[in-house]
């Protein structure tokens, strides 16, 4: 089984970079077949960290709000045809991105929701609409606890496949 894992960050200063790098230590540890998909921003940093794991600075910068002129570049899938799951580590808007890619070529699609950033673009339009799809797409939404599962269902008005670790 081979994994496109998207994530925002690598880089171990922030939550979402230590997240994304002691899962991929896991899964390398595991002999778990993926690919590290990143925003492009990482390359400079990917270029000079030696990693036992494959990673593909490829994504968009971040946005936080769809309508600006980079998120237009959330819509352009990644091939991901040599993989068998594709999984957004984190939310919008890099789960778009995933998610978008996943339909294109018709694979499964699983992501992660954290927080705040799972249920504030649910309060924004398009973007609503666009993480209410990816919530809908998703065959397991993964969360850090019973508070953003219930946020996320508060909030998004609908139920989906939401698990708890």
């Amino acid at each position: 089984m081979r994994l496109a894992l998207f994530s925002s960050d690598i880089e171990p200063t922030n939550g979402y970079g230590t997240i994304t790098r002691e899962l991929c230590a896991e899964l390398h540890h595991q002999n778990i077949d993926f690919s590290l998909f990143l925003p492009k921003r990482c390359a400079a940093y990917c270029n000079k960290s030696t990693f036992p794991f494959p990673t593909r600075c490829v994504l968009p910068p971040y946005v936080y709000r769809i309508y600006q002129p980079a998120g237009l570049r959330y819509f352009l899938p990644i091939d991901v045809r040599p993989f068998d799951i594709v999984h957004s580590l984190f939310d919008f808007p890099y789960c778009v991105h995933a998610c978008v890619s996943a339909t294109r070529w018709k694979k499964p699609f699983m992501m992660g929701a954290q927080g705040t950033y799972g249920v504030r673009p649910l309060t924004h339009i398009p973007e609503r609409w666009l993480l209410k799809w990816s919530y809908r797409s998703a065959k397991h939404i993964v969360v850090p606890s019973a508070f953003t599962r219930e946020k996320i269902l508060d909030y998004a008005k609908a139920s989906y496949p939401i698990y708890i670790i």
